[in-house]
């Protein structure tokens, strides 16, 4: 079998902010790439990491327009349902949502995890398939527990989870999973959640994340939406560039990455000036807003130093 695999569409019907053109149409148009390609390599069903759509109700118009494409190519899709369909990140509380709607609508767009401790598997003579849950404590559950199928065969193990797991250790701050440190019996492990491509091979598994099909933000913009090939005869993989998807300066405001790196820039040396002064005065506010007008400093960058001082008095307390 030839099984495509892609995640984080985020079908929406407007644009995110930075975004020019019609998110929508391009978004159907690689989603109907991505139904040709299985057609033409005669793909029994189509894998989804998750965050098919964008948020947990869109126009059902919409919804309608993506089940009937789904229903007229007749091939199946298996999807996680990722963060951004839920309600409070909970699937449990979410059966109002479009996404269970879709589920409920029809037999071609299904339901690919562990729901109420029943494992939900795809299996057949050459592979096995198993999802995992999201949930807003996903990445603590992998550290803790790891991606585990529990069960001896020679067939080719793949597990898909969605949830944020990376190369190489991320800010302490932010939930997440290095990939060095997932105990798993998988031989391949296909993840959503986080944007941007990567691969690694750890102790002879293979992880892989395309990246996300959806751009929404202007830091996403060097992304080049792709999905994975799966060739379960072989027990090899592919990345498959979209020929549908535009290119960066099609998609983005690219004057604004320059506007913003500007901004932060003059933020970062508004900053570096105010450490030089001497507070006499408890008004630690008042005398940044004083000095910016000393400096002739951007009302904007002025605003921003505020905020960021007013959050940091904050997380004291």
């Amino acid at each position: 079998m030839i099984i495509p695999f892609f995640t984080d569409n985020h079908l929406r019907g407007n644009n995110s902010t930075n975004r020019i053109g019609n998110y929508y149409q391009d978004s159907i148009a690689k989603l109907k790439e991505i139904l040709s390609i299985a057609k033409q390599n005669k793909s029994p069903f189509i894998l989804c990491g998750g965050d098919l759509i964008d948020s947990a109700i869109i126009s059902l118009t919409i919804c309608d327009e993506i089940i009937d494409l789904v229903e007229k190519n007749g091939i199946p899709i298996y999807t996680l349902v990722g963060n951004h369909p839920l309600f409070g990140h909970n699937w449990e509380v979410s059966h109002a949502t479009t996404t269970a709607h879709i589920f409920r609508r029809t037999e071609l767009i299904k339901k690919l995890d562990t729901l109420g401790g029943i494992p939900c598997f795809i299996e057949d003579d050459d592979v096995i398939i198993k999802g995992f849950d999201y949930s807003h404590d996903v990445e603590e559950s992998i550290k803790n527990d790891g991606l585990i199928l529990g069960q001896e065969t020679k067939k080719w193990k793949i597990a898909i989870t969605h949830s944020f797991i990376t190369p190489k250790p991320f800010l302490p701050q932010v939930l997440h999973v290095c990939v060095d440190d997932i105990k798993t019996d998988f031989d391949l492990v296909l993840m959503g959640h986080y944007h941007h491509p990567w691969s690694k091979i750890v102790e002879g598994v293979k992880f892989i994340n395309p990246g996300c099909v959806g751009r929404l933000k202007i830091d996403e913009a060097d992304i080049e939406p792709s999905i994975v090939l799966l060739d379960t005869d072989k027990r090899e993989t592919k990345i498959v560039k979209l020929k549908s998807a535009k290119p960066k300066e099609e998609v983005f405001d690219l004057k604004k990455i320059a506007e913003i790196k500007h901004f932060e820039s003059d933020i970062n040396k508004f900053i570096a000036e105010l450490a030089t002064t001497k507070f006499s005065e408890t008004d630690v506010l008042g005398m940044v807003k004083e000095i910016g007008k000393q400096k002739k400093i951007d009302k904007e960058v002025i605003t921003e130093v505020e905020n960021r001082i007013i959050a940091l008095q904050g997380e004291e307390k």
